[in-house]
This record gives C-alpha cells, structure tokens and sequence, in this order.
C-alpha cells in the first residue's frame, strides 16, 4: 500500500501564488511512489490580508471573486478537517512563511481529534529562520532548514524504511 502524503500550503492571502516547493515536494513523492494531496487556502476569503491592502494602494487590480470560486473563510477549516480524517495522510508536509506558519498553527491547534495524525514535515522561510520556534510547536515533528529538494527525497526514502531520520 502507497504512504500518503499531504502537502499543506497555508496562504495567508488571496493571490493565489503557490511556492515552488509545492511542485517539488510532489513531484519527488509522486516520483518515489507515494499518494500526494494538495490543500491550499488560497481560495478561502481572507480578511485583512496583504491582498486586500495590496488591492486598497493599487499594487493589485480587484478580481470579481466568482471568477474564481472564492470559499467563505469558515470552510477552510472544515475542509480541512474533513481532508486529514478522510485522506488519512502518513506525512503532512508544510511549507510556510512566518504569516503562513501561524495559520498552519491554528489549523492544526482547531483540527478535531482525528483516528491518526500524520507525521508532520515543516520547510520553508519560518523553519529557516526560526528552526527552534518552529521544532518547538507540538504539531512539528521535523523541520527543514534550507534548501529542501534533497533531504526530502532522502526523507520518503528513511521514513518508508522506518529508519532514523534525525541526522537528515
């Protein structure tokens, strides 16, 4: 049976720009044989976001939001909820910003007991940054410090053996 693998993007805003660490995680787990999700926020209205200020000073041009199908921010969660217990993921992978990583935050502190928690892998700018900040949080298990193409293929590879990942 495939391990699965749920790639978490936690946008704090509505521009809908995903980082390029989204493709390459799954495009390395696709490549090694694991199931890979997405979930993204970026279609979930966000108040006070950097794109509401961005569209306020004139930096963005206003989109009409039934160009695209622009959820109410109370699904996010929901959704998100009912994606972890249906999806049952072995490895929840994050990629976040400082921003971005408070929202993985309070997803996770509002996530319902489920009937497993995956093993949770936060890369990313806040991980490199603040890497103790970021392994201290209950719901990070590993962090990624720098580049990550690498140590997360070397990751999948360790974590499906069930070998030590610590010195990755």
């Amino acid at each position: 049976m495939k391990l699965k693998v749920l790639i978490l993007f936690p946008n704090t805003s509505n521009e809908g720009v995903a980082p390029l660490a989204v493709a390459t995680l799954s495009a390395i787990a696709k490549d090694k044989d694991f199931e890979v999700r997405y979930f993204e926020t970026s279609f979930y209205k966000m108040y006070n976001s950097a794109y509401d200020e961005r569209k306020t000073t004139g930096e963005f041009k206003s989109f009409k939001d039934d160009v695209f199908n622009i959820k109410e921010h109370k699904y996010m969660q929901l959704d998100f909820n009912e994606l972890m217990e249906d999806y049952k993921p072995d490895i929840l992978a994050v990629t976040a910003n400082s921003l971005e990583y408070e929202l993985f935050s309070e997803m996770m502190e509002k996530l319902p007991p489920i009937s497993r928690m995956p093993f949770v892998f936060l890369g990313g700018c806040h991980a490199t940054v603040d890497p103790d900040d970021s392994i201290s949080n209950p719901y990070v298990d590993a962090v990624c410090i720098g580049e990550g193409e690498k140590p997360w293929g070397d990751f999948l590879d360790a974590f499906e053996a069930g070998e030590d990942i610590s010195q990755i």
